[in-house]
């Protein structure tokens, strides 16, 4: 990429104008920064050809960003101070940064290529293809399946054939070329479609790779993964251990697992632990999806279902045009598959694995059926991922209640009180005296006046309690107090602040997905035949009654609901956490380095990795034995007649998989 030295257009008059010194030290200048820019690029280029590590590719990349900030911007800002050559430094300038912005995107989609320990080369090669995998996160759906089975290992990659990337399309590896030729990723609704067919959808999974189903807009639950009967058996004694003193009865053959995930941050906003924040990191919501494995059937595998509820990765727009306003303000929801957090990175994932019988696994399935053939709501603080959870846990025989008031929310990730510097005991014993003597002469009061007279009682209690205390903090001390106390004004600041966070908002239907009907009729149709292929009857009458759509409610839809405690009443996933940290089957997986469903109980991969390795290396011994004195004899004609092509390809092979070990 050349930069063009000449005048700009329309600008040529006004550089004629300035003196020959200046244009001349421009020219030099402008020209010495490109060069150097051009040579550092160069060397980024090479780095990501050659497959370099991921950090390789982060050392040039700042050395491109540290050239920007220590030399070029220096230099566009000296010759700014002349007004006169305003227009021709503006064009350098942009010139430069055409040349800095294109390399700086390959090398970083490089670098994270790299880390996730595939061939960085593609993203040079191929920028758009690995582009979109990225954005998709394909990319780390295959890392995700690559490592949770024994067999993933051989099913999902990014292979090169004939110097191209190459994915798994209906159960074959396809060249990018041929894979853009067919499919594309749709940006605005999150998705790969059909380029002759935008209606028809294509999800990663496994073992096909890429498949002609939708990840979100389905009906009918279908498996993402299989795993073997070896890895089934293992996954099913471990998940026995769920009942405490008697066994499973024999007819509960599934396994349903519970997922909840610490990704490490508080709603993607980093928040270091200190004392005054150790709740609230403790706190953080975890989404919560589920998953169940079924039995072997007659092939010896077992079908794995993994799905969770979530936004619509369409409506994250509505979300994102205001984010402060829009926090549970009402979107379009539906069950995923793969669950949406299967694949990301995290910091300890917890599992929990129970058997479960076939009844229960087809309660599950139709309420997932149900929820998905509707219009569904969604919002972050009361129809979300704990919520639609807790609801597929009681289809699965597990009560476990998610509710919990704003003002609980709030109490139990605020900092903790003796925590604050000089005054944080003084305020634990004023508080935990206070809500004694409350709750102890309230309960004496009609029902009816509870709500002031737990605010009266409160507000004289903490004037009482902390008189002790300096002056300029018994009066703040004593309001904040009384108004905890009181259920009625914290009912309504709960309610308004619910409302100001876009309790009232609702995302209108039209404005979902101009092509959501179309599919949803299509979705409806295949379904359809195939059920009455299978049970030989029609299914059309039935499909008929049920309701196509559900209006969108926002959380507050009256001024009678600011008053109303149920409207603040928020689910979250601490209460379905605390059930699993009381239950013997939960695993608690820390992260392997790498994306991971850590379906199977820790060392079954291992393990029956261990014996093939063990198997092949005892085959191989007892041929290698058999052929000992022959290939003693050829062996000098065995090399000279061995093509060269075969010997470097085992060479690379060998050292890109160490590297690609070491990346990641």
């Amino acid at each position: 990429m050349q930069v063009n030295n000449t005048n700009p257009t329309g600008s040529s008059a006004t550089y004629a104008a300035t003196s020959t010194t200046q244009g001349t030290a421009l020219d030099d200048t402008f020209t010495t920064l490109s060069q150097e820019l051009q040579n550092r690029i160069e060397a980024l280029n090479t780095t990501i050809r050659e497959n370099g590590t991921a950090s390789a590719i982060g050392e040039r990349l700042n050395a491109i960003k540290n050239f920007n900030n220590e030399q070029v911007a220096p230099a566009i800002a000296r010759f700014k101070e002349d007004k006169s050559l305003k227009a021709y430094i503006t064009s350098k300038e942009n010139a430069l940064r055409e040349i800095a912005q294109q390399p700086e995107k390959v090398g970083t989609l490089a670098k994270k290529i790299a880390s996730m320990g595939f061939q960085p080369k593609f993203a040079l090669s191929h920028f758009s293809f690995m582009a979109d995998l990225e954005e998709s996160r394909v990319l780390y759906r295959i890392k995700c399946l690559r490592h949770s089975t024994a067999a993933g290992r051989e099913l999902h990659d990014i292979r090169e054939i004939d110097n191209r990337p190459a994915v798994r399309v209906d159960g074959v590896w396809m060249t990018a070329e041929a894979f853009q030729r067919q499919i594309r990723f749709d940006t605005p609704r999150y998705r790969y479609v059909t380029k002759t067919d935008e209606v028809e959808g294509w999800n990663y999974i496994s073992p096909d790779g890429f498949v002609r189903r939708e990840r979100n807009d389905f009906e009918r639950l279908y498996p993402v993964e299989e795993i073997s009967t070896r890895e089934y058996n293992s996954l099913f004694a471990h998940a026995q251990t769920f009942h405490l003193n008697e066994s499973a009865p024999e007819e509960n053959r599934h396994v349903f697992q519970v997922v909840t995930s610490e990704v490490g941050n508080w709603c993607d906003m980093p928040v270091p632990r200190t004392p005054l924040t150790t709740n609230l990191v403790n706190s953080a919501p975890r989404h919560v999806s589920c998953r169940i494995i079924t039995p072997p059937g007659r092939d010896g595998k077992s079908k794995v279902y993994s799905f969770g509820f979530q936004q619509d990765p369409v409506e994250s727009y509505f979300a994102i045009e205001a984010p402060i306003l829009h926090a549970v303000g009402t979107t379009r929801g539906r069950f995923g598959t793969l669950d949406c957090e299967d694949a990301r990175l995290f910091v300890n994932r917890t599992v929990t694995s129970l058997p479960l019988s076939e009844e229960a696994a087809q309660r599950v399935f139709d309420f997932v059926y149900r929820t998905n053939r509707n219009v569904t709501s969604f919002n972050y603080a009361t129809r979300n991922c704990a919520y639609f959870g807790g609801l597929v846990l009681k289809q699965a025989g597990i009560n476990v209640n998610t509710a919990l008031t704003v003002g609980n929310f709030f109490s139990r990730v605020a900092p903790p009180l003796h925590a604050i510097p000089v005054v944080g005991k003084s305020l634990s014993s004023v508080m935990s005296g206070v809500q004694k003597a409350c709750s102890t002469v309230a309960s004496y009061l009609p029902r009816t006046l509870r709500p002031i007279g737990g605010w009266t009682l409160g507000t004289l209690g903490a004037v009482a309690a902390t008189s002790y205390l300096p002056q300029n903090l018994c009066i703040p001390g004593a309001l904040a107090l009384g108004a905890v106390a009181s259920g009625a004004v914290s009912t309504i600041a709960a309610t308004l602040l619910m409302a100001c966070l876009g309790g009232r908002k609702v995302r209108p239907l039209k404005f979902v997905d101009p092509l959501a009907a179309r599919l949803r009729e299509r979705i409806r149709k295949t379904e359809a035949a195939e059920i009455e292929d299978v049970e030989g009857k029609d299914t059309s009458r039935r499909a008929s009654a049920l309701p196509e759509t559900t209006e969108l409610r926002p959380v507050i839809q009256s001024g009678m609901d600011l008053l109303r405690a149920r409207t603040c009443v928020l689910h979250n996933s601490f209460s379905v956490v605390e059930w699993q940290n009381q239950q013997r089957s939960t695993i608690t997986y820390p992260y392997p380095g790498h994306p991971s469903l850590c379906l199977l109980p820790p060392g079954t991969v291992e393990e029956i990795d261990e014996n093939k390795s063990s198997s092949s290396s005892s085959s191989s011994s007892s041929s290698s034995s058999s052929s000992s004195s022959s290939s003693s004899s050829s062996s000098s004609s065995t090399s000279s007649s061995s093509p060269l092509s075969f010997s470097s390809t085992s060479i690379s092979s060998s050292t890109s998989s160490s590297s690609s070990s070491a990346a990641v």
